[in-house]
């Protein structure tokens, strides 16, 4: 994804097609709202079932966390299935399991009927450490796995061109250029009889008109028997998703490496995480390093989030020019496991969010599951899933610990500013003030021109923070982003900072 200058070798090396944005009402069958990998493998699947769709994005097809991926496509998702046996028993841990490695095999197939360009090939994926207390952490994980039938064992010796103490190994797994196929998707959904792509074109609200729903947008609405919402979070707020995920950002780089560079895909068990891979581009081969993960709104304003993992790239991996850096939001549900399904209240609405930022899988298995329920089919899966469903066992402690520190962010950043004064922010800076007693959201360029909005989130009403790496204002609460324009970068909101005359 792009935030400001901020470009993701997947973006900056895939202008794509020009799509253009809605004009005027229109009628189909079903909407589906987000142009990345959940939204436009969902389209496709059911355009090829023969029905109208039409896909709705806010920015370009591919750039939003799609586009801010490492393009692993794997059902190796870190430290992660010993926890999901922990939380919820073998079987639900199986099941999410199997849709993964079968969402791999499904990319794979439609990476070479539509996305050749995509570049996707097989590589072996590993969690790794260099810590020996993260050791029984691992062996504990592989044995889950092994148990859950998935492709996993241990490791004792790695590709890698540093020490480490072993990891898990899951065979046949993959990477792609991620970006690339999404527009390859979008293309064939685009070629089938009465579907449609419109970019440029932000959703602003979902009504029910009797039997069907209309979606809103500034530029017209959409009539639709169904309407699938593939963005972070559904942007209606009937499921109360926003408080069960945790939003988090996450940052990589792509730096310049050899040709003789390790083969497969890496992730660290230890925090902060470093998730490795390696890509071909042209003559030219860059080694991603993502990570320094935290949650939005609540990172350090000024931080280079970034910076180490150029160093790491630099000093672990050999590498030269970093050419790219980017970051990404997603989100992480306190149960671990997505929301995919019929929204709450909403026999027509389907909702699939919180990917733990393995969305190109996870969104491939929502993509399936929401096809069938459109269908009317069996999905034996559904209630594992559901955005209805209740916390149980430890989620519960989550949820709470959750939503009592929104609880406190909520009254604490309405006590505290970052200045005193809109003087004492500077030239190229921001922050939050005060201003006739109001809480205003305040930027400056590099000449030192002023733009103020109202510092409170148009979701449900939190202060945002200034966010100076990339420019932006970040809510803390339920992750909502907004550009120095007070307009929307990520949801919920949907609409921008109100003009300070509004602020609170």
């Amino acid at each position: 994804m792009t935030d400001g200058d901020r470009t993701s070798l997947w973006v900056g090396t895939s202008p794509g097609r020009r799509w253009e944005p809605l004009a005027g009402d229109w009628t189909t069958e079903v909407v589906v709202v987000g142009a990345g990998i959940t939204g436009l493998t969902t389209a496709l699947l059911l355009a090829e079932e023969g029905l109208q769709v039409t896909v709705l994005e806010a920015r370009a097809v591919g750039h939003g966390t799609t586009g801010g991926t490492t393009g692993k496509v794997t059902s190796q998702h870190g430290v992660l299935y010993a926890d999901l046996v922990d939380m919820h028993g073998d079987e639900v841990a199986r099941t999410y399991g199997r849709l993964n490695e079968e969402a791999v095999a499904m990319v794979r197939d439609l990476a070479r009927r539509h996305a050749p360009d995509a570049a996707f090939e097989t590589q072996d994926a590993y969690v790794y450490t260099e810590e020996t207390a993260q050791v029984p952490t691992l062996h504990a994980e592989v044995e889950a796995a092994q148990r859950l039938g998935l492709p996993a064992s241990w490791e004792d010796e790695l590709d890698l061109p540093f020490p480490t103490l072993g990891g898990v190994r899951f065979r046949d797994q993959g990477q792609m250029h991620a970006v690339r196929y999404v527009q390859g998707l979008a293309e064939a959904v685009a070629a089938r009889q009465g579907c449609a792509v419109h970019q440029h074109t932000r959703v602003t609200g979902i009504r029910d008109a009797g039997a069907r729903t209309v979606v809103e947008t500034a530029v017209g609405e959409v009539t639709a028997d169904h309407v699938v919402l593939a963005t972070l979070l559904p942007i209606i707020d009937r499921g109360f998703e926003f408080a069960r995920a945790t939003a988090s950002r996450e940052y990589g780089v792509a730096a310049l490496a050899g040709d003789d560079h390790p083969a497969g895909m890496y992730i660290s068990a230890e925090d902060p995480s470093r998730s490795i891979r390696h890509h071909r581009e042209g003559d030219d081969v860059y080694a991603i390093v993502v990570g320094e993960g935290h949650e939005t709104g609540r990172g350090p304003a000024d931080a280079g989030h970034d910076d180490p993992l150029a160093v790491f790239a630099r000093e672990r991996l050999g590498c030269s020019d970093v050419r790219y850096r980017w970051s990404a939001q997603d989100y992480v549900p306190v149960d671990k496991l997505p929301f995919i399904g019929v929204a709450p209240f909403s026999e027509r609405v389907h909702v699939a969010s919180g990917f733990s930022k393995w969305g190109l899988t996870n969104g491939t298995v929502a993509a399936r599951m929401i096809r069938d329920l459109v269908l009317d089919r069996d999905v034996p899966e559904a209630e594992i899933f559901s955005p209805s469903r209740a916390q149980t066992g430890s989620g519960v402690g989550e949820f709470l610990k959750h939503n009592v520190e929104v609880a406190g962010r909520y009254v604490a950043d309405r006590v505290s500013t970052d200045a005193s004064s809109v003087d004492d922010i500077p030239a190229g800076g921001g922050g939050i003030v005060r201003v006739d007693g109001k809480l205003t959201a305040v930027v400056k360029d590099a000449t030192g021109a002023t733009t103020m909005r109202s510092a409170i989130c148009r979701h449900l009403g939190c202060v945002v923070q200034w966010n100076q790496v990339e420019r932006s204002f970040d809510c803390p609460c339920h992750g909502s982003r907004y550009d120095v324009d007070g307009s929307v970068l990520d949801g919920p909101a949907t609409s921008g900072l109100a003009a300070r005359d509004d602020a609170g």
